[in-house]
């Protein structure tokens, strides 16, 4: 596999990841 083709498939995983943190934290700023 080509090594942007793995790029491409990773990236909406890392943008799911950063957005359930981003969300994890808000909800921790609100406990």
């Amino acid at each position: 596999m080509d090594a942007a083709e793995t790029a491409t498939l990773d990236a909406p995983l890392i943008q799911r990841q950063t957005l359930h943190e981003q969300v994890a934290g808000r909800i921790r700023d609100m406990i």
